[in-house]
């Protein structure tokens, strides 16, 4: 019975089938310079078009940085910067006006 039996299930060749991303924008991330944090300003209008109050924007890092986890946190009424760590423990905060 098993000599009759000749084709493997999975098969020989390879597909042709092209990778499709599935994220088609890039978030955008800040360059961790004193000169870009002082410039920047938020954007406080979202995808969906309602304001927010506060903006999280990560920064432009490599994977084995001390700047992992780091964000600039801009707020909408008063328009101050913070730098926020998230840590699993606790969140740490920074005045850098």
């Amino acid at each position: 019975m098993s000599d009759l039996i000749t084709d493997d299930k999975l098969g020989s060749k390879l597909g042709h089938s092209e990778i499709t991303k599935t994220r088609t924008f890039k978030k955008f991330r800040l360059k961790f310079t004193d000169f870009a944090i002082k410039n920047f300003t938020a954007d406080f209008i979202n995808d969906k078009g309602k304001t927010l109050k506060r903006v999280y924007v990560p920064f432009d890092h490599t994977k084995n940085s001390f700047l992992k986890g780091l964000k600039l946190v801009q707020f909408q009424k008063t328009k101050a910067k913070y730098l926020v760590a998230s840590l699993v423990e606790e969140v740490l905060q920074w005045d850098i006006s």
